[in-house]
């Protein structure tokens, strides 16, 4: 979890305190809190979901909602697809190769191959001493 904090926006409850993006529900103006609030914008998503639903989708929330749910239907089957298309086939190929049972192959390559994207993170994230995305 993030420890970092920002500034406040100028509708802010408390004027003293800082503001995690967490405590967005505290604020009136959400668009400009989301705009303003360093630990809103970490940089990671191709798309800036907050801005989308706070800024652009202001008045239709019901849309927003409708929306984000389709495109993660949609990122959902992507993922889906490539791991059929890709991931299972050489799977299955270094199972064959390695004259591993289906099941066994399944518990143990498919775990590493799991657990892979993690462990490659964790040593990005420490090597560009940013341990708060570890």
């Amino acid at each position: 979890s993030s420890s970092s904090s920002s500034s406040s926006s100028s509708s802010s409850p408390g004027e003293n305190r800082t503001y995690d993006c967490r405590d967005l529900h505290e604020f009136e103006d959400k668009c400009a809190f989301v705009e303003t609030n360093e630990s809103c914008d970490d940089n990671t998503e191709l798309l800036d979901y907050l801005g989308f639903h706070y800024c652009i989708m202001v008045g239709y929330e019901w849309a927003s909602y409708i929306i984000l749910t389709l495109w993660l239907f949609l990122l959902l089957f992507a993922l889906g697809t490539t791991a059929e298309d890709h991931f299972c086939p050489a799977l299955s190929h270094i199972a064959t190769t390695l004259r591993l049972s289906p099941d066994v192959a399944g518990v143990t390559i498919l775990a590493f191959g799991n657990g892979a994207p993690d462990v490659f993170s964790t040593f990005s994230a420490i090597s560009s001493d940013r341990f708060d995305i570890s």
